[in-house]
């Protein structure tokens, strides 16, 4: 039995040993006793043709690294320009030539390297966008002369327009040098330019007058120069651009008269001209304008009322023809023919009479302004009835009566200003409770009874200072009450909620009461422009009727087929305008923009939004860049047609061994649980 035991171990060992040999052969690397296991082929992968340009783009990057160390960090050495798979892309022609180069967004700093970008000779379109260039744009970049598309917006460059731009850029259809600090006057030489469609100069110290050579630019469809320093009259011949869309002149220094001439351009969406020194009656022939979307002439000196012929402008959505004291008169009665309307306001305009009830009728409106004027009359209960109804400002009027509780039917309101006009009874206490509201003013009225409580101290400014109400009676109030009582909600920041909707910006009443909380609710959420002449529009990102990263009904984003949005132009309290007009896809703001972008922001052909406030109504003008397949995109091409992806040898051999490994090592416990049984 002995001899038995001793056979069975040593043949256990022996199978043991046989399975460990076969364990290590196996597991051991391919090599000469060893063959090597199968790879699959990886499949034929086509080379990205080698550009003539090469050479030059590396020279381009040395001159931005020399300012600027980490920018561009795959444009190495090895790179093949014309590769989709490169960061940022470039866009090539058949024949391996670069042509369109976006270099927006990408922190380059110092002067732009003319000499460099000069030896790229077939590029059509550069954007260089939302960096901090500065200096000159230097003459060398005049050997470009295919230029279609030409973007430096949203830098710090110096010194005039040059000249060579109007003669030697003959096929350029977009030009953005917005937001820059550009002076001097515009060159006589862009009569030249034949095929421009779109002009973004706004935010620079452009001054004199608006050149007469423009008048030879007959595709242009965007002018945009506001904020900058020109002067003298608005020109007769704009009314010959039979094709312009987007006209922005805002924040200038223009003066005399508002030409009826402008009435010719018939294509117009959106006349920005705000912030000037405009005088005299509004044209009755802008009336006949059948497109315009956008309306803005606050704060110059025109004279009302408001032609009657504007009752025909169907597809008007922003009206603003505030701080203009001595326009008069009364609020047309016509408005709630314009059903499109979304943002009204006639701020500061010595208005009198009653609030026409019609008003509540227009189903669509988001903004009212009718504040610091002299209505009077009551609140008409037809108000309650504005389903999109945001923002409602009333204050500083003549205004009697009560509160009417329809008001309590505003579901959507955020800023509720009655203050300082003759507003009596009880306040309804379903006023502070509305589920969305922000700001809610009854400040300095003759109010009296009970104050409902604040139910959201920490969201809700409610601001009820200057009545006889039980709770916190005034010291002025007739009925002689002690001192008033400081509630919480009373002591609330002046400043709206953040809360309020930035998408609706509106122009918060600038002439707010002086003492009290109330005083504080004069402003308007932080979104709110104020359209006091003083205030210049601030760059909007692009969006409803500019090119581009827009981008909101406060944003024109500039001109859009052509691929450029119009800037964003908010309209009258929000100064945001309707579709936006944005201009070149990739002068898009950082954002982006609109983004002014647009701007406004983003590769997007949205039109300079940076340089607005207002939301132009127009389509993109900016021809769209040539599209290069993203590395996501090449995957996708690949998975739908079934190419599996190169593998790598090192991972495949590796899981290789450890199949090999598990087999073995199941067949040796195999073999030991038989030699036990047996």
């Amino acid at each position: 039995m002995a001899n038995r035991g001793a056979s069975t171990a040593l043949i256990a060992l022996r199978l043991i040993a046989i399975a460990a040999a076969t364990l290590l052969v196996t597991a051991a690397p391919s090599g000469v006793n060893a063959a090597p296991p199968p790879v699959t082929a990886a499949p034929p992968v086509t080379a990205a043709p080698t550009s003539p340009d090469k050479a030059a783009l590396l020279a381009l990057r040395d001159a931005l690294r020399a300012n600027s160390l980490l920018v561009l960090p795959y444009w190495e050495d090895t790179m093949e320009p014309c590769d989709p798979m490169l960061s940022p892309p470039l866009g090539c022609s058949k024949d391996g030539r670069v042509i369109s180069m976006k270099l927006a967004n990408e922190l380059l700093k110092g002067p732009i390297p003319g000499k460099e970008l000069a030896a790229l000779d077939g590029l059509q379109r550069l954007d260089m966008g939302y960096n901090t260039f500065t200096g000159p744009i230097p003459g060398a970049l005049s050997t470009l002369s295919n230029l279609t598309y030409l973007s430096f917006e949203a830098n710090k460059l110096e010194g005039p327009i040059p000249e060579w731009i109007g003669s030697k850029f003959l096929k350029l259809v977009n030009l953005h040098l917005a937001t820059n600090s550009l002076n001097g006057s515009l060159p006589s030489t862009l009569s030249g330019l034949k095929s421009l469609k779109s002009l973004d100069l706004g935010s620079n110290h452009i001054v004199g007058h608006l050149s007469s050579s423009l008048q030879h630019c007959k595709d242009l469809e965007f002018l945009s120069i506001p904020t900058s320093e020109l002067s003298g009259p608005i020109p007769e011949w704009l009314g010959r651009l039979t094709k312009l869309r987007v006209l922005e002149l805002f924040t200038n220094h223009l003066s005399g008269t508002i030409p009826a001439s402008l009435a010719g351009a018939s294509a117009l969406e959106s006349i920005a001209l705000d912030d000037n020194d405009l005088s005299g009656p509004i044209p009755t022939a802008l009336g006949n304008l059948p497109n315009l979307a956008a309306f803005y002439v606050a704060s110059n000196r025109l004279e009302g009322p408001l032609p009657n012929s504007f009752s025909r402008l169907n597809s008007l959505m922003y009206l603003d023809v505030s701080y203009n004291r001595g326009f008069g008169g009364s609020l047309p009665t016509f408005l709630d023919r314009l059903w499109l309307l979304e943002s009204v306001a006639f701020e500061n305009c010595d208005l009198t009479g009653p609030i026409p009830p019609s008003l509540g009728s227009l189903n669509l409106l988001v903004e009212l302004f009718v504040d610091n004027n002299r209505l009077s009359g009551t609140i008409p209960a037809a108000l309650g009835n504005l389903p999109a109804l945001n923002k409602l400002y009333l204050n500083r009027n003549q205004l009697g009566g009560s509160i009417p509780g329809e008001l309590c039917k505003l579901s959507y309101i955020y800023n509720l200003n009655l203050a300082r006009n003759q507003l009596t009874g009880t306040v309804p206490a379903c006023l502070p409770k509305l589920p969305r509201i922000t700001l809610l003013d009854i400040s300095h009225n003759n109010l009296t009874g009970p104050l409902p409580p604040n139910p959201r101290p920490s969201s809700l400014h409610f601001s009820y200072s200057g009545n006889c109400l039980d709770s916190a009676p005034d010291q002025d109030c007739p009925a002689n009450a002690t001192s008033p009582a400081a509630a919480p909600s009373s002591a609330a920041p002046s400043a709206t909620p953040s809360s309020a909707p930035s998408a609706t910006p509106s122009s918060a009443p600038s002439s707010a009461p002086s003492s009290a909380p109330a005083s504080t609710l004069a402003s308007a959420p932080s979104s709110t422009p104020s359209p006091s002449p003083s205030s210049a529009p601030s760059p909007a990102p692009a969006s409803a009727l500019s090119p581009a990263p827009a981008s909101s009904p406060a944003s024109l984003p500039g001109p859009a087929p052509l691929s450029t949005s119009a800037p964003a132009r908010s309209a009258p309290a929000s100064k945001s305008a309707p579709v936006s007009t944005s201009t070149p896809a990739s002068t898009s703001a950082p954002a982006s923009t609109s983004a002014p972008a647009s701007t406004s922001a983003p590769a997007s052909t949205s039109a300079p939004a940076s340089t607005s406030a207002h939301a132009s109504p127009s389509a993109s003008l900016s021809i769209a860049p040539s599209s290069t397949p993203t590395a996501n995109a090449v995957q996708q091409q690949q998975q739908q047609q079934g190419t599996p992806p190169s593998p790598n040898k090192a991972a495949s051999r590796g899981e290789e061994k450890i199949e090999v490994i598990q087999a073995a090592m199941a067949a040796c416990i195999a073999t030991m649980l038989l030699v036990l049984l047996w």
